[in-house]
């Protein structure tokens, strides 16, 4: 973890242990801190800090999609790990974030996950101050594991995972059809230097 000191690292560590066991919960993943490199990093930053997204009154934190692997938190908002969150006695003003529901999100986004349009999901792009959001709802669990080909149920709708299957679908087609291309092609040139 690197950044500005905001929330005690054991605080933060809690946080987001909590919140990658949730995801290997339903994804192929397995989770270890690690010392030194790492494929995720995790940082509390404060407005510009170096990589183009700018922290504000209305970002409470950002990611990066595979393989990048940056992680960066808001170090102005307030931040709990309460459940529910206005048991916290720290909270001293009304933008206080549930940081487990915003690692949740944003272990999302590197894992690859758009954002959902159901307003219950893990992955819905609106996090509320003073509210605690920790369960998966269909549309996280389905976009990561038929992002990952994990084999679900196919009459649930997640629109980003539905849109990377049909995007490979297409991929498909296209390779299929320049495979047949090149047959023909190797065909005629084959025959034309053999008669």
């Amino acid at each position: 973890m690197s950044g500005v000191s905001v929330v005690p690292q054991e605080t933060v560590r809690e946080a987001f242990k909590l919140a990658f066991s949730k995801w290997s919960q339903v994804s192929p993943f397995t989770f270890k801190e690690t010392r030194g490199y790492s494929d995720i990093a995790i940082g509390f930053y404060s407005g510009e800090h170096g990589d183009g997204v700018t922290f504000n009154n209305t970002i409470v934190a950002h990611a990066y999609p595979p393989i990048d692997g940056r992680l960066h938190v808001n170090a102005d908002k307030g931040w709990s790990i309460k459940d529910p969150i206005q048991e916290d006695k720290n909270i001293h003003r009304g933008d206080t974030y549930d940081l487990v529901w915003v690692a949740m999100h944003e272990i999302g986004h590197i894992l690859g996950l758009d954002h959902s349009n159901d307003e219950d999901a893990i992955m819905y792009p609106f996090i509320a101050p003073l509210k605690n959001k920790r369960a998966f709802v269909v549309d996280d669990v389905t976009g990561i594991q038929e992002l990952y080909s994990l084999g679900v149920q196919r009459d649930f709708h997640y629109p980003s995972a539905m849109g990377f299957r049909l995007q490979s679908y297409h991929l498909l087609i296209v390779a299929i059809f320049c495979l047949w291309v090149m047959y023909i092609f190797l065909s005629v040139m084959l025959s034309v230097f053999l008669d």
